[in-house]
C-alpha cells in the first residue's frame, strides 16, 4: 500500500486546507515530493490537480484556481526544525507558476524543503534499518542530516487518506497517526482548533457534535478507535485536550464479520484505486477472505493482506503461501 512520509513540523503546522479536497492535493504534492532524489520544482498539469484533488473527468478551471490560491495563502509558523537556526518561517509552502498550456510550476522555499521527505531520504532510512553499507557520500550525509531528519518522519496511507470523508476526520487522522506509538495526543485547545481549522464560532458543543461525534466513526474505517476525549479547563475556559485512542487492524477488519464483503471490499478498493474498480480482483478476494475466515478465524493480519492486495498475482502468492485454494 502506497505510503506518504511527511515531516512531523509539517504535520503540526497550522497550514489553511480550507476544502477536504485541499487536503488530498496537498498530500498528493507531498508523495510527488517522496518520488523526487532531492528537491526539484514539480511541473503538474491543472487537470493532474484535478485528479490529485479526487475528481474525474474534465477539470473545472474556477475550482482549480481556488486550489492553486488556498495552497499558495501565506502564513508565519512556529517550528521546531532540524535546523536549530530556525524558529519561524514566514510565507506560503508552496509557490506557483502558471504556464502559457495550462500546466503550473510549483516550487517550495528553502526553509519549507527542509521539511520534506525525498527518495535520497527514504533510501538511507531504508538502508540504515537493514543495516546495509552506505557509500561515503551517503555516510556524509546520513550523519549530516539524514539521521537527525528520519526522527520527523509519520508515515500516512495513501489510501487511508483518500478514502477518508470529511477534511476535519483527514487533519485528525495525520494527527493521530503521528502520536500512534502512545495512543495519546494532548495538545493546547486553540492550536488544536488553529490546526483542524475549526472556527472559533464553534461551541464546545458545537465541536462535539460536527467534529469528534463523526471523527470517532469515521476513523475506525482506517482502524483508529478514538476511545476518550479530555478536555482540561483552566478557570472557566478550555486550555488544553487530551486525546486517547487505540491503533489496531483488527478495528479495520472485524467489520468484515458483520457487513457483506462484497461491499467491504468494493469500498477498500475504491479508496486504493481512485474509483477504477476491478471486478475479477474483488470477487477474487471475496472468495479468499471466506476461505481464510474460516481456516484461520481471527487471523485479521492475514485477512488485511489479502484485502490490501493490488493485484491477482500478489493474490495468487498470498493464497499459496497460507494454503487457500479451495
Amino acid at each position: 500500500m502506497s505510503k506518504i512520509r511527511i515531516h512531523k513540523e509539517i504535520n503540526l503546522l497550522p497550514i489553511k486546507m480550507g476544502k477536504e479536497n485541499l487536503i488530498n492535493v496537498f498530500y498528493g504534492l507531498l508523495e510527488k515530493y517522496n518520488r523526487q532524489i532531492e528537491y526539484e520544482p514539480l511541473e503538474v498539469s491543472k487537470s493532474e490537480l484535478w485528479s490529485l484533488a479526487g475528481f474525474k473527468g474534465d477539470y473545472n478551471y474556477a475550482y482549480i484556481q481556488d486550489l492553486i490560491r488556498d495552497l499558495t495563502t501565506s502564513n508565519t509558523y512556529n517550528v521546531n526544525s532540524i535546523d536549530s537556526s530556525i524558529s519561524t518561517i514566514s510565507g506560503s509552502m508552496f509557490i506557483i507558476t502558471h504556464y502559457p498550456d495550462g500546466g503550473v510550476k510549483i516550487n517550495v522555499p528553502e526553509d519549507f524543503r527542509k521539511l520534506i521527505f525525498y527518495k535520497k531520504d527514504i533510501d538511507l532510512m531504508t538502508k540504515a534499518k537493514h543495516k546495509k553499507k552506505l557509500t561515503i557520500q551517503e555516510l556524509d550525509y546520513w550523519d549530516r542530516e539524514g539521521k537527525q531528519k528520519s526522527k520527523f518522519l509519520v508515515l500516512l496511507k495513501k489510501a487511508d487518506i483518500l478514502g477518508i470523508k470529511g477534511k476535519y476526520n483527514k487533519r485528525l487522522y495525520a494527527l493521530l497517526t503521528q502520536f500512534n506509538k502512545t495512543g495519546v495526543y494532548i495538545s493546547k485547545w486553540e492550536i488544536f482548533k488553529e490546526i483542524l481549522e475549526i472556527p472559533n464560532s464553534y461551541k464546545a458543543s458545537n465541536i462535539e457534535q460536527r467534529v469528534f461525534s463523526k471523527a470517532r466513526k469515521e476513523l475506525l474505517k482506517v482502524g483508529i478507535e478514538i476511545t476518550k476525549i479530555t478536555k482540561i479547563k483552566k478557570g472557566r475556559s478550555i486550555d488544553r485536550i487530551e486525546m486517547f485512542f487505540k491503533t489496531d487492524e483488527k478495528i479495520k477488519y472485524k467489520r468484515l464479520q458483520s457487513v457483506e464483503p462484497c461491499n467491504e471490499l468494493l469500498e477498500e478498493l475504491k479508496t486504493d484505486k481512485r474509483g477504477s474498480i476491478d471486478l475479477e480482483l474483488i470477487r477474487y478476494k471475496k472468495e479468499i477472505l471466506e476461505i481464510a475466515k474460516i481456516k484461520y478465524k481471527n487471523n485479521y493480519k492475514l485477512r488485511s493482506k489479502i484485502n490490501g492486495a493490488e493485484s491477482l498475482d500478489i493474490l495468487e502468492k498470498l493464497i499459496q503461501e497460507h494454503n487457500l485454494a479451495n
